[in-house]
């Protein structure tokens, strides 16, 4: 796992970087972290797998479930809206929870 976790790590601090460089020009610039979401890529990867290994997942996230699409896109949207308009450089987990298990 561990050029996933630096790869992530990675993003993370350019956002923040970025948010440096380019904050007293008026931009923001965020992150968006999510969990398992429900979609086709990860249907596929479950379907090929023991069928265990999708408890497992949900199992680890808090809310005992996977995400959707829509729930990342709803945050992405609050990110881009006047409502965030001081938000940056910040990295906004959507992921019921899983990473608090890594905390």
């Amino acid at each position: 796992m561990f050029p996933y976790a630096s790869a992530k790590a990675g993003l993370v601090g350019l956002t923040r970087s970025m948010a440096l460089e380019v904050g007293p020009r008026g931009v923001r610039v965020n992150a968006v972290s999510p969990g398992y979401i429900e979609t086709d890529l990860l249907a596929e990867y479950f379907e090929q797998e023991q069928p265990d290994v999708r408890r497992e997942a949900e199992s680890k996230h808090i809310l005992g479930r996977l995400g959707t699409p829509e729930q990342v896109a709803s945050v992405v949207a609050f990110l881009l809206s006047d409502a965030a308009g001081f938000v940056t450089g910040a990295d906004w987990a959507v992921d019921g929870g899983v990473s608090a298990r890594f905390a």
